[in-house]
Order: structure tokens, then sequence, then C-alpha cells
């Protein structure tokens, strides 16, 4: 279920959660399941022209956050240099310093689109599109994007994995800088082995390697708010 809102209006705060409820209401109601009240959150997706400045929202369903690799993402780069902010970030990348949480607000800053129709301007227009989470999943699954196509085999449709080494936390992921509405399901711990059809229990010592490209993490209480 995609709802869209009418570009130019303006909401307030109150109007905006009832928005991400009732669209969250039309998705789960007719397609109830285990799976889905465990692993699918929501995503708020503004669309804003660049000329006149009118917003377009969606909001969408998501089962994981597929997350690219700063080494391999011309969203990460594009999105740096959109929002000016990342200096930091950009030192980390260089020194091959990548956190999960890097690649998280890459993800979720967005990037330009070329050629957007607008409503209001009634002609072809660059946009910014940026991403918010308005309702985290009891499970939050991430997935690294490790996985490429050699471009030396590229007709033999050759894959191979990036080994970059990728530090997340082990416990207590704090999602509540991605989260547009509240604390609540917003920590998160782990943690279980997949290996085919193998699943097991691991230590944290276990957890962190180079290999690791899909992150289960199971959500916590949060605190309260000082």
């Amino acid at each position: 279920m995609v709802l869209k809102v009418k570009v130019g209006l303006k909401y307030s705060q109150n109007h905006i959660v009832w928005l991400f409820r009732r669209a969250w209401h039309e998705y789960t109601k007719s397609k109830e399941s285990l799976i889905l009240r465990l692993f699918h959150g929501q995503i708020k997706s503004t669309v804003q022209c660049t000329v006149c400045g009118k917003q377009s929202l969606t909001y969408d369903s998501f089962s994981n956050l597929s997350l690219e690799l700063p080494a391999n993402a011309s969203r990460c780069s594009l999105s740096v240099s959109i929002y000016k902010s990342k200096e930091s970030l950009i030192l980390r990348l260089f020194h091959g310093q990548i956190k999960s949480t890097d690649c998280l607000k890459l993800y979720l800053n967005g990037e330009t689109i070329p050629g957007w129709n607008c409503p209001n301007c009634k002609d072809k227009r660059d946009a910014l599109k940026k991403l918010d989470i308005s309702r985290l999943p009891p499970v939050l699954v991430i997935h690294f994007k490790r996985f490429y196509v050699d471009p030396k085999e590229y007709m033999c449709n050759s894959y191979r994995k990036r080994q970059t080494y990728i530090d997340f936390p082990l416990e207590d992921l704090d999602m509540r800088q991605f989260s547009l509405h509240g604390p609540g399901n917003s920590l998160y711990n782990l943690w279980y082995k997949y290996d085919d059809h193998v699943v097991s229990e691991i230590s944290p010592s276990e957890v962190k390697s180079s290999a690791a490209y899909i992150l289960f993490y199971s959500s916590v209480s949060a605190p309260a708010p000082s």
C-alpha cells in the first residue's frame, strides 16, 4: 500500500502522524501475518521541487533496509554533495573506517531526481528526494549490498563479494535519530548466525567480520526520554 499526499499543502505534525498511521492501517488490514507484524516497517518519502519548493509525500512499507557500501555507492557520494554536512564521514571513508550508521544516514539523506514532473510547476524540474522512517518493525533487517558484478566477467554474470569491513553495534542499536515519531521500538539487540539451513546462537566476539551482509536486530524497550 502506497499513500501519496497532494503537493503544495501544509500539514501539522498531528496530521502527518495521522497520515502515516492511515497508510499503515490500509497496508495491513487485508494481509495480516506474523511476517508482516515482525519484519515490516514504513518509510516516508519526501520529494521537493528545487524551483517552487513544493513537496510531495509518499508512505510505503519495507521489510529490510538495503544499504549500499559507501566505496561503491554513487548515491552516497551524491548525498554528501547535496547536504554538505558529512565532512567527518568523508574522512572516515578515506581511512577505511565505515560504520553501519554512516550507511543508514546516507541512505536516508536521499538523492536528486532529474526531470521530475512537478504538479505545481506543471513542468519537468530537478527535485530532492529524502527518506525518513515513520515506523520501525519489531525485527529490523539491515542488508549490506556486498555483491556486485565483476566488470571483467560481465557477460558471464560473475558476482563477487566486497570484503569491506563495516563496524556495526553488537547491542543497543539506537534508531531514534532515524525515526520520525518517538522512541518506541527504537533500540535493538542481537545475535544468531544463519549459514544456509543452519541457525545457531553465536557470541559477540564471533559476530563482527568483513563477511557480514545481513543483520537482524530484535527491538528492546526504549528508555523514557529525559
